[in-house]
């Protein structure tokens, strides 16, 4: 019987009332989401860059935390640089500062030019001293190298994100310490009678160009040329008291030549992508680029690494008349859309050009 009066008192679910119940706020599985992970990864990171920069730990310490946690190394890895690459086919007067250096062994001129050489440093960090000192007894940072401060003081480090090298300005090395380049007088007298015979050509972009056309700088304008430095253009050349040439470049393989290390041989290490045998665009300007690329690299393109080197050496070869099209001034709010439009460009450009695999080589062509 009681059954019965149970299944009399039933009735049907009023899915109506559905409506008007408050809906449940979504729940998204963030401990699920590779973004999470990714930005749980960066907050570790900075944690310990932090601690070293305010004198808790050291910069071996924070590796190791770094690694145990799997989110190291902190610093990058700098790669070898113990051996010259073949795609150095051109050097800054920075780098030949470097080379031309005969107080430095073989090795640490090596590692030297490979400071100035965008590739070799560009988006690398390093450790370095900073200006504040942390005590362990008070618990304090100390800022500035003149404020007074307890004998225990320890010196901080900072992540510091390696930049351009220019002549007349100090820079930070591979190891974190401060550095300045040789006096020009030093190395110049000599490296003017090899530029005045032609035994090293060098090229400079010409400044009075609005669309920066790179030349050869003739032997006889080295007789009564002098240098001027501009942070934004590197070394300038002043001939008969006016600013001729700007960014200049010199090629390596003479400079290796009339400057022979103590060694009796150099090692060299290289790949690239060489140019195929058959190369047809139907637009004029590509073919127009591949021509232009190919007098700078004839043999073929380098496998820069990391891959965004790619670009910017690609971008300063072509210079602004070839690259007009994707260029933009500093801080433009289409810079990054005329970056990505570049990128994807010379991609499919050289993808016609150039062999899938690259070459290795033992040499600086």
């Amino acid at each position: 019987m009681a059954r019965k009066s149970a299944k009399r008192l039933r009735k049907p679910f009023d899915f109506s009332v559905m409506d008007t119940l408050p809906i449940p706020p979504e729940r998204e599985p963030y401990e699920e989401t590779k973004d999470y992970a990714l930005e749980m990864q960066k907050n570790r990171r900075n944690t310990l860059i932090e601690k070293v920069e305010r004198g808790l730990l050291t910069p071996e310490q924070a590796e190791e935390q770094a690694l145990e946690q799997r989110i190291g190394p902190l610093a990058s890895r700098l790669g070898d640089l113990t051996t010259l690459t073949g795609d150095m086919m051109f050097w800054t007067l920075e780098m030949v500062a470097a080379w031309t250096d005969t107080t430095r062994t073989d090795e640490e001129r090596i590692k030297a030019v490979h400071r100035h050489y965008r590739p070799s440093y560009v988006s690398k960090y390093i450790w370095t001293k900073t200006n504040r000192y942390y005590s362990p007894v008070t618990g304090r940072t100390y800022w500035g190298w003149n404020e007074e401060k307890p004998a225990d003081a320890i010196q901080c480090h900072g992540l510091h994100e390696l930049a351009d090298t220019y002549f007349d300005d100090g820079y930070v090395d591979f190891d974190g310490e401060h550095a300045r380049f040789p006096r020009l007088e030093t190395f110049l007298p000599q490296l003017r009678i090899y530029l005045l015979h032609g035994q090293i050509i060098a090229t400079g972009e010409v400044a009075s160009s609005l669309l920066y056309q790179r030349c050869t700088i003739k032997p006889d304008d080295w007789e009564c040329a002098t240098f001027e430095f501009d942070g934004d253009n590197g070394p300038c050349l002043r001939i008969n008291d006016k600013i001729i040439y700007r960014k200049l470049l010199f090629r390596a393989s003479e400079i290796l030549t009339l400057y022979p290390t103590q060694a009796t041989t150099l090692r060299y290490q290289c790949r690239i992508y060489r140019w195929k045998s058959d190369i047809e665009f139907k637009e004029d300007y590509k073919t127009t680029i591949v021509k232009h690329l190919k007098t700078i690299y004839p043999r073929g393109i380098p496998d820069w690494r990391p891959k965004k080197i790619r670009y910017l050496m690609l971008m300063d070869a072509l210079g602004l008349k070839l690259a007009f099209r994707w260029w933009t001034p500093p801080g433009a709010k289409d810079a990054a859309k005329k970056a990505e439009a570049f990128r994807t460009a010379i991609d499919r450009i050289l993808d016609g050009a150039i062999e899938r695999a690259p070459t290795v080589f033992n040499d600086i062509g």
